[in-house]
């Protein structure tokens, strides 16, 4: 949403009003899929990086799992503020998030991804 309401520069503020009716709800929504971006960044190339990387990726399924029940907590959250009334925003929102974590427990590829050996390069 942040990159859609930075292209369109007319309505931003309203698209952006229609997710996150607080500031700080943006920022807080940022910062909790913040360790998401650093996992899609660190998975394509992760056998260039130092071995420090590892730990971090070998903690990822429980720190995605983490953003989850964090950006949950967000919705619950703005669900209470519009006094639970229905919103398709939220719907939606909501309904992707139940998806993803889905997704993120029963795929195999995932719970691969997250065991499988990282193979260094030889240099």
């Amino acid at each position: 949403m942040f990159v859609i309401a930075g292209v369109s520069r007319e309505q931003g503020q309203d698209l952006l009003a229609l997710f996150y009716p607080s500031h700080d709800a943006l920022y807080i929504g940022l910062g909790v899929g913040f360790p998401a971006v650093v996992l899609m960044l660190l998975a394509g190339n992760l056998h260039r990086y130092p071995a420090f990387f590892d730990r971090i990726w070998f903690w990822g399924k429980a720190f995605l799992i983490t953003a989850f029940f964090a950006d949950l907590i967000l919705q619950i959250k703005h669900l209470m503020m519009l006094h639970w009334r229905f919103h398709w925003s939220s719907a939606v929102t909501l309904l992707i998030a139940l998806w993803l974590v889905i997704y993120l427990f029963k795929s195999r590829r995932t719970q691969f991804l997250f065991k499988a050996p990282i193979l260094r390069e030889e240099k």
